[in-house]
């Protein structure tokens, strides 16, 4: 009486047809990666053992790469986080403490229209308690239009709203309150590191604002030119993201 042979090989189950989110392009070129990884480690091609060894380490490209997209998505998340917390610390609690804790060791911020912000974390602890949280009208409201971000930076796009109840000095230092109304469109480009704020570059138009408050025509305010850019440069240079 003879045995069944057991059967040790044989067809491997085919991987699952692609979902559609990539493109016919996006997966040639995916496909085309893998294989020169797969000749950089010692793939072989055709049939027999070598083709089984290829298969499998086509398998482990693929999940290292889903590992290294799942990262990517994670940062992504985790710098929105950090720069929401920031912002609710800003805006909601009003607690220069709370702010700071959103930032990393060495962080600085800038306002270029005004040249307003600091750097380092003692002054820039200073700027918010004295300067900049005191500042802010009763009524400041954010309003977002766009958010872009890679992991480590968020770019956000807003208009701040509020009611001109007091001296803004960050943004209109010396112009006594109006009572009027201001809609201003902001451009923040902020840097996050090691899962902290690193720095905000904060832009907006200095002549709209002066025109809403009904103060342009007086030539009031700090309606600044190449200085800013020249600010915004040495200070990225003097603290590099990478």
């Amino acid at each position: 009486m003879t045995r069944r042979r057991e059967r040790t090989s044989g067809p491997r189950r085919r991987a699952r047809p692609a979902t559609g989110r990539r493109s016919a392009a996006e997966r040639a070129g995916r496909r085309a990666a893998e294989d020169r990884l797969l000749a950089a480690v010692g793939g072989a091609t055709g049939a027999g053992p070598d083709r089984r060894r290829r298969q499998r380490l086509r398998s482990i490209v693929r999940a290292v790469d889903r590992y290294r997209r799942a990262i990517a998505r994670a940062d992504r998340r985790t710098a929105v986080e950090v720069w929401q917390a920031h912002l609710a610390a800003e805006f909601d609690a009003h607690d220069p403490d709370r702010t700071l804790a959103t930032m990393g060791r060495s962080p600085y911020l800038l306002h270029l229209p005004s040249l307003e912000g600091a750097e380092g974390r003692k002054s820039v602890r200073s700027f918010y308690a004295r300067r900049f949280l005191p500042s802010l009208p009763r009524d400041t409201k954010i309003v977002p239009i766009s958010r872009t971000t890679d992991g480590r930076r968020v770019i956000d796009e807003f208009i701040l709203e509020f009611t001109h109840d007091r001296e803004v000095a960050f943004m209109a230092p010396g112009v006594a309150p109006t009572g009027r109304r201001v809609r201003l469109p902001h451009v923040a480009v902020v840097g996050i590191r090691h899962g902290r704020v690193h720095h905000e570059h904060i832009y907006w138009d200095q002549a709209s604002l002066y025109r809403q408050l009904g103060c342009l025509e007086k030539g009031t305010g700090p309606i600044v030119g190449a200085e800013a850019a020249v600010r915004l440069r040495e200070l990225t240079r003097r603290h590099p993201l990478a």
